[in-house]
């Protein structure tokens, strides 16, 4: 995750988005990469694919349950594809 922080302008990411960035930035998932993605291009609706949501339900699901809390705060509807 350093490498996106490092290629990031974090001054466009709000507070909660930081907090939530610093809160998973263990995890073993790509989970910083959505969100950044997310953060970055502020779109409303993302697909995602099921396998990778099976993924971070087995691989770290307390990051993917504060992540998809973080995606219902700024009405972001996920598209599982």
């Amino acid at each position: 995750m350093e490498a996106i922080w490092d290629q990031t302008n974090l001054s466009a990411l709000d507070e909660a988005t930081e907090q939530l960035l610093r809160e998973i930035k263990a995890s073993p998932t790509d989970l910083t990469k959505l969100v950044m993605r997310i953060a970055l291009r502020r779109r409303a609706v993302v697909p995602i694919a099921a396998g990778a949501i099976a993924r971070w339900n087995k691989d770290d699901p307390d990051s993917w349950d504060r992540v998809r809390g973080w995606l219902t705060t700024r009405g972001v509807r996920t598209v599982v594809v």
